[in-house]
Formats: structure tokens, sequence, C-alpha cells
């Protein structure tokens, strides 16, 4: 039986500190009928939780800000061709981790969405529950997921276009953990230090600490210098996912 293909990321456990066991878990999908096996597939997970099921964009729109979902499930046709759409997710919620459901194996626009932050691709005929449950963990722990199918695709298509290159200025550049992409990230929609250690549950000391520390790594001395160095970097180049090679696990006799 063929294993999953996933992108490894460093990631720190638990996503937020201080916060129920509970992962909780955003559905956004059309079809109802689905959606409803959805919920149903989540409240049968030990330690995820269902706190919201929405059939529109709108509404996605209008319930991530207050909800924060530590995991998005979204339909792909509620995205459509507004791929800016998974920026402003990621922007209003830093911490939410994004699994886009796709009707079709559509190999350049899972590229897309993997590009904008997407950790997970699902297909409704992807596999069983355990593939369902297996996709779901692996993003909770920071990782990439996508199906067997999707995979192949996404190497076929790398090898096509050759192996990227990178200068050795680009190499040099610092990387950062989850939790510092985290803080950045909010530091550039200007929220202060209280406000990100609220978000977060951890203190304002500690936030402090970080935020001095990211402008020594930046070699920044000023805090809106920092926000213009992420905001001219971007969020995936931040988590270093350029240089992340393709890692498969061993085939499970």
């Amino acid at each position: 039986m063929a294993s999953d293909l996933y992108l490894i990321q460093e990631n720190e456990q638990p996503p937020l500190a201080g916060v129920s066991a509970d992962w909780r878990v955003m559905i956004v999908e059309a079809e109802i009928i689905f959606a409803r096996g959805l919920e149903q597939a989540v409240r049968e997970m030990k330690g995820f939780a269902v706190v919201g099921t929405y059939h529109s964009y709108n509404e996605c729109f209008v319930n991530v800000p207050s909800l924060k979902p530590h995991i998005l499930l979204i339909d792909a046709r509620l995205i459509g061709d507004h791929i800016e759409r998974i920026a402003w997710i990621r922007q209003t919620s830093p911490s939410t981790r994004i699994i886009v459901i796709m009707g079709v194996e559509d190999s350049t626009k899972g590229f897309e969405f993997l590009k904008e932050g997407v950790l997970g691709i699902l297909t409704p005929w992807g596999g069983c529950e355990a593939v369902f449950a297996s996709c779901i963990k692996y993003v909770s722990e920071g990782l990439h997921w996508v199906t067997p199918q999707m995979s192949e695709h996404l190497i076929h298509n790398w090898l096509d276009n050759g192996t990227p290159q990178y200068s050795g200025e680009e190499s040099a550049l610092p990387t950062f953990k989850p939790r510092e992409v985290e803080i950045l990230m909010m530091v550039r929609r200007s929220m202060r230090n209280k406000e990100i250690a609220q978000e977060l549950k951890i203190t304002e000391g500690t936030v402090k600490n970080i935020v001095h520390k990211l402008m020594v790594k930046c070699e920044v001395k000023s805090r809106q210098a920092l926000m213009d160095y992420v905001s001219k970097r971007g969020e995936s180049a931040l988590q270093g996912k350029k240089r992340e090679p393709l890692r498969a696990e061993p085939p499970v006799n």
C-alpha cells in the first residue's frame, strides 16, 4: 500500500499554548450532505471538535476572525480563481492551518494552493476515513499532506520544470520557526505585543523577547523596519519553503 507523500516542516507543539486540548475545526463546504459527512468524520477523531460548518465563502469571511479555528477545511470551488482568499485567511488568522478539498486532481491548482500556504489537499474520493484522519493529523502537526495521486502529479510537474536554482544571497537569508512566522505575520498586521500575547495565549513579556530576537535576526532596528522586512520577503520565503525537499515515507508492507 503506497504511503502518503508530504513535505516536512519544522513544527512546535501544542500549536497554541494554553488552549483546550481540542483542535477547533471549521468546515466550509458547498455541498450540505458532504459537509455533514466531514462533520461526522471530525467528531470521530479524538481531540478534534467542529466549531462551525458553513456553505459559502462569505460565511467563512464573517466567522474566521472570531472563531480563529486551528484547522479550516474549505471547498476549492468556494475559492475559485480568487487565490487571494487564501492569503486573506492566513493574514486574518495566522495560526489557522488550511486544508483545501478539491473535486478533481488538478496539480496546477494544487501547486498554487501550496504556494499560498495551504497545508493539506484532499479529494472527496481520495480514500477512506483513515485517509481523511491522516490528513487532519499531519496538518495539525504542521506538515503538508496531499493524496498519493496529487503528489505524483506534483513530482512530475517539478521534474518537467527543472530543479529551482537559488542564489547564494537567498540561501544566506535567515529562516524562521513556525511560531516565529506566526508572530512576524502578526507584527506585519500592526498588532501590538499585548494583542499578540492574547492571540497566542502566551505572556506579553515572551512576545517582547521574541520580537526583539526577530529584529536582531532580521538585522533591523525598529518595528516598522521589521514590518517592511516581512512584507518584502513574504510568508512562504520566511518559512523557507522554496528550499524544502520532497520527502516520502517508505512503503508500508
